[in-house]
C-alpha cells in the first residue's frame, strides 16, 4: 500500500514533537515555518488573517493550538524568543534582531559588538566578525545602526553602537512578516 507522502511527513512530526512541552512545539513549528519561506502560504485563522504569521497568530495544526505572537519586539520575554519568530539568513540580518531586542527590552542605550554576539552564540548563531556585520548595518540608507563611540585610536579600539529608529521599525515589520530581508 502506498502512503501519500504528506501524509506520512504530517504522521512522522506528529511522533517526533508529540511529546515535547508547548513552548518545545511552538518553537519546532515556527522554526519549520520561517525555514522553508512558509509565513506567507499559511491557511487563514479563525479571524480571517490571511498570512496567520502576518497578523501575530500561527496555527499550528491539528492537536495543537494557535500561537499568539507578540505585536514588537518587546513583547518577547528574551532575544531567543524573538529570534525564533523571524527567519534571517545573514549575519547582519542576525545581528540587527539581537541588537534591536537588547536595546529596546533591556533599555540599553549603548551596545557593543560583544554583547551582541556573545547573545547570539548563547543561541548558537554567533556571527564570524561582528564589527563587519555591524557595519554592513551602518552603512545602509538610511541606517539601521550607528556608532555613539570609540574607545581608542586603534582600528582594533571598542566601539559603542545603537540601534536607529529605522532599524527598530525593520525588526518590528519583519517580526509582523516573518522574515527580515536587508
Amino acid at each position: 500500500m502506498l502512503i501519500d507522502p504528506e501524509i506520512e511527513a504530517i504522521v512522522k512530526s506528529y511522533e517526533v514533537i508529540k511529546d515535547l512541552d508547548s513552548a518545545s512545539k511552538k518553537r519546532v513549528i515556527t522554526w519549520l515555518v520561517n525555514k522553508f519561506d512558509l509565513s506567507g502560504d499559511l491557511p487563514a485563522t479563525k479571524g480571517g488573517a490571511s498570512s496567520a504569521l502576518g497578523r501575530g497568530v500561527m496555527q499550528a495544526g491539528p492537536g495543537l493550538a494557535e500561537i499568539e505572537l507578540p505585536e514588537d519586539l518587546t513583547g518577547f520575554e528574551t532575544a531567543e524568543g524573538l529570534y525564533n519568530q523571524i527567519a534571517t539568513k545573514t549575519e547582519p540580518e542576525k545581528v540587527l534582531v539581537v541588537a534591536a531586542y537588547l536595546q529596546e527590552k533591556l533599555d540599553l542605550q549603548e551596545l557593543g559588538g560583544r554583547r551582541i554576539n556573545t547573545e547570539l552564540k548563547r543561541m548558537n548563531q554567533g556571527v564570524k566578525n561582528i564589527t563587519a556585520a555591524i557595519s554592513s548595518l551602518t552603512k545602509k540608507t538610511p541606517p539601521l545602526m550607528s556608532q555613539n563611540k570609540k574607545e581608542g585610536a586603534s582600528p582594533q579600539a571598542k566601539k559603542k553602537y545603537h540601534v536607529t529608529e529605522e532599524g527598530i521599525k525593520k525588526v518590528n515589520e519583519a517580526l509582523q512578516k516573518g522574515r527580515l530581508k536587508l
